[in-house]
């Protein structure tokens, strides 16, 4: 098992090291936000809305991203979960900024908030996967 996302002394930076360390820097993130070797916690939900907040595609890999692309995943790797887990699955908005919600999870069909392109649906490592291929590349 690789380090949970909810560990609170688990940084930022630490996640980068781990994307581009030998063993996960080749891999695509459809099948390594997956897998929990890499890091405990993360599941369907969590992969494809990480991915939407990073702005990236399930094809790429580590080892093929700018700086900027990896500090936003890694970012988002740690956020997205953490965020999640506080509001306990709960859609309730106690403060705006604060509230969780799905932006590509279960949405296909509907408009992406961010740059108002339809969500798609696909199938990616046996499993649902939801994106905007407006903002998403």
């Amino acid at each position: 098992m690789g380090p949970d996302v909810l560990d609170a002394t688990l940084t930022v930076e630490e996640v980068r090291e781990r994307l581009l360390s030998a063993r996960f820097r080749r891999r695509q993130f459809s099948g390594l936000l997956l897998d929990q070797a890499f890091l405990a916690g993360l599941g369907n939900y969590l992969r494809v809305e990480i991915l939407w907040h990073a702005g990236l595609l399930a094809s790429h890999r580590a080892q093929d991203l700018s700086e900027e692309q990896l500090n936003a995943l890694s970012a988002a790797m740690l956020a997205v979960p953490r965020l999640s887990y506080q509001m306990r699955g709960s859609m309730k908005k106690y403060h705006e900024e604060a509230a969780f919600r799905f932006e590509v999870f279960h949405r296909q069909g509907k408009k992406c908030r961010r740059c108002g392109a339809v969500i798609e649906k696909g199938v990616l490592s046996s499993r649902p996967f939801y994106w905007c291929p407006g903002c998403q590349n």
